[in-house]
């Protein structure tokens, strides 16, 4: 009898354990099949934001927001953006634009450095009649001249006001993302920009009041810089050569 019960025992505990092992199945799958549906979600959030998105000197061309740029340091900023409407807006900032000292614009010799930022962090949402801060990375495009700082008014500007170099525009596009040295881009920015050696930017020091000097950039830097321009200059030739193909079709032309 004592036998038979164990058994018993056993089979039921066996039986119990695979209950249990179907049902945490089911759950998992369950969750699992919740977590894709929210990311399916999620993407199609995102396409519908994109898409609705107003570019932000469209919006500032019809007196739907106000921006202002300031230019903390050489390597950031951040834009203060005003809805002047009474609707939420989703503003798309371009993936390349430049941001110009106000004293450049009346051809002021001392004028701080005009610096490059991209979109790179995707759409953003404003609520009505509120305010928003974006924070941008930039990078210094006019070697030479002053760093930038908070206290220097600065605008938007697109990023024609100071370059019309499509390798520019990439790199910046490219280091808005977020995902490469600041220094790299800034030696990239330099060389592509202004014309700068990797000699001369691998000579350049920074200078100490006290102690000696030190190197503006890394030998690493320098090597990333060198490969991030490269990137620059293939992009925009694969992007011109694209155009030129895409522009010179005319479909139901005779062959």
């Amino acid at each position: 009898m004592t036998t038979s019960w164990s058994r018993s025992g056993v089979a039921l505990a066996a039986l119990a354990a695979a209950v249990i092992c179907t049902s945490m199945s089911t759950l998992s799958m369950a969750a699992d099949g919740e977590k894709a549906s929210a990311a399916r979600g999620a993407i199609v959030a995102s396409d519908a934001v994109a898409r609705d998105a107003i570019d932000v000197f469209d919006a500032i061309a019809n007196d739907q927001i106000e921006v202002k740029f300031i230019a903390l340091n050489a390597n950031k900023a951040n834009l203060i953006v005003a809805n002047k409407t009474k609707q939420p807006l989703t503003i798309k900032l371009p993936e390349a634009f430049a941001g110009m000292p106000v004293l450049a614009q009346f051809g002021a010799d001392d004028a701080n450095q005009g610096v490059g930022g991209g979109g790179g962090g995707g759409p953003f949402n404003i609520a009505p009649e509120k305010t928003r801060k974006v924070e941008v990375a930039c990078v210094c495009l006019e070697h030479g001249k002053p760093d930038p700082y908070a206290k220097v008014p600065y605008e938007l500007k697109p990023l024609s006001a100071i370059s019309d170099k499509p390798e520019v525009a990439a790199l910046i596009a490219r280091y808005s993302k977020g995902d490469i040295s600041t220094k790299a881009a800034q030696a990239a920015a330099w060389h592509l920009q202004n014309g700068m050696s990797w000699k001369e930017l691998a000579a350049k020091e920074l200078e100490h009041v006290r102690g000696p000097n030190e190197p503006y950039f890394t030998r690493q830097e320098i090597a990333a810089a060198m490969k991030l321009a490269d990137g620059a200059v293939a992009y925009a030739k694969q992007q011109a050569a694209d155009a030129t193909s895409f522009e010179s079709y005319s479909p139901g032309a005779k062959k």
